[in-house]
């Protein structure tokens, strides 16, 4: 999706990053729908520019064990066990 964003939107990622940083919006679906009232954006490429500025999808994290302590700092009694050895 991000190769077909400028293509099908003729603005570069960078470029809506920054948009949606001049917007002063943070949270997800905020994101979400600003972009597809103010900008026409579908869902699909909403959702990716929001996931790419807020660092939330799996390809902005430098250690995926950081995408499972994230989902689980508020809820620690809730974290799976399991073995590292499976």
């Amino acid at each position: 999706m991000v190769k077909n964003l400028e293509e099908k939107t003729g603005v570069k990622l960078t470029e809506w990053i920054s948009i949606v940083q001049k917007s002063k919006l943070e949270k997800h679906k905020q994101i979400i729908d600003y972009l597809k009232s103010e900008h026409e954006l579908t869902y699909g490429y909403a959702n990716l520019i929001a996931h790419k500025f807020r660092k939330s999808d799996a390809g902005s994290v430098d250690d995926s064990n950081d995408l499972i302590e994230a989902q689980y700092a508020k809820k620690s009694d809730l974290k799976p066990i399991y073995n590292e050895a499976c």
